[in-house]
């Protein structure tokens, strides 16, 4: 029953994956093309920067950077308590 009541003409099936897979079929195989803007803070820009380009950092020294960075910003920014 199936084959009698679905079957869809080719030019539909095609049309469909043209709208729900732009890149094609394979596209979800193609690596994403990533790009980083301006709303991230200048330091966190040159740590990434710094770990795309330097084959010896580790991913665990990526983290800890970024970590101690945001560490230092959330110290800096935090209200001082005197007693």
């Amino acid at each position: 029953m199936r084959d009698w009541y679905d079957s869809p003409q080719l030019e539909d099936i095609f049309a469909e994956q043209e709208e729900r897979l732009p890149n094609g079929p394979l596209g979800f195989l193609e690596p994403p093309v990533v790009e980083i803007e301006g709303g991230l803070p200048k330091e966190i820009i040159e740590i990434l920067s710094d770990y795309l380009s330097n084959t010896q950092m580790t991913t665990h020294e990526l983290g800890s950077r970024m970590e101690k960075f945001r560490m230092d910003r959330l110290t800096a920014t935090s209200p001082k308590i005197t007693t």
